[in-house]
């Protein structure tokens, strides 16, 4: 295949596969947690629970040696959440 300049083009050279991932997300609500606290709501997120770092996608190539270049999917990350109301 060529462009309009007449120059060879390969589209879709690089076949990538599908890939799934899958984060959690648990919450915690707790009332009348002592007498400084109304409300304490603790949570975690796990985000790429499997760790799955699978290619997603054709980033280019790269400028010198034309060697392709590609996305992935980050870690695994982890993060804490803790909401406190007061009276």
């Amino acid at each position: 295949m060529t462009n309009a300049a007449g120059n060879t083009q390969f589209a879709n050279q690089y076949k990538i596969g599908s890939n799934v991932t899958a984060d959690l997300a648990p919450g915690w609500r707790i009332r009348n947690a002592g007498s400084v606290f109304r409300e304490i709501t603790p949570s975690l997120k796990i985000g790429t629970l499997f760790n799955n770092r699978a290619i997603t996608n054709f980033a280019g190539n790269q400028s010198y040696g034309d060697a392709p270049l590609y996305w992935r999917n980050p870690g695994r990350s982890v993060f804490f959440n803790l909401a406190m109301t007061v009276p």
